[in-house]
């Protein structure tokens, strides 16, 4: 990229003779096309939410090599679509590409599958998780608002239960009129 270090890996990549296999790309609007020619993405972060651009190059089919911390450990399966290395360890990571660059039947059994481990992070499996999570059936949201409802009207979770004297809005026994007791629902 553009970074402060920019120069100095320049300087390096010259300096060890790797003009021809290491390449500083900088932004880039074509990743589908250099990914497509990808044999494999390293993706060393130490820290780390949920890496889109990994999780991008396993919808490719482009096996990972990554750093073990809490967002990778969403999508990377080590010995399945990646592999997953100590994020301080550099031997790990060399033995990784090493292992990579040379058992290309290896590397292809990891590319094999993913783009089926990636497929949950794709906008149309999201989408169904979202609607799973938002948009309930009715009843689940009677008795979500029922609940909600007695929470606030009340002093305390026994309160809602009917455990103890209920509100004014209760029958007495923490239940709304006209409503069927919450709590026989969730049998």
């Amino acid at each position: 990229g553009k970074g402060p270090n920019k120069d100095y890996l320049e300087e390096l990549i010259q300096e060890k003779g790797l003009k021809n296999q290491v390449r500083m790309l900088g932004f880039r609007t074509d990743m589908p096309d250099i990914l497509a020619v990808s044999d494999v993405f390293i993706f060393p972060s130490h820290r780390e939410g949920l890496g889109i651009a990994a999780v991008e190059a396993l919808l490719c089919g482009i096996p990972l090599i990554v750093a073990d911390n809490r967002g990778t450990r969403e999508y990377a399966i080590d010995t399945v679509n990646s592999i997953v290395c100590h994020a301080d360890s550099k031997t790990e990571y060399a033995d990784a590409i090493e292992k990579m660059v040379l058992d290309a039947e290896y590397r292809k059994r990891l590319a094999k599958r993913c783009r089926s481990s990636a497929k949950i992070f794709t906008v149309r499996e999201v989408e169904k998780t979202m609607k799973k999570v938002y948009i309930r059936p009715q009843s689940e949201q009677v008795v979500s608002s029922y609940i909600a409802n007695m929470i606030c009207h009340s002093e305390n979770w026994a309160d809602a239960k009917g455990n103890e004297a209920g509100t004014e809005s209760s029958d007495g026994d923490g239940n709304l009129p006209n409503q069927q007791n919450i709590w026989d629902m969730w049998d």
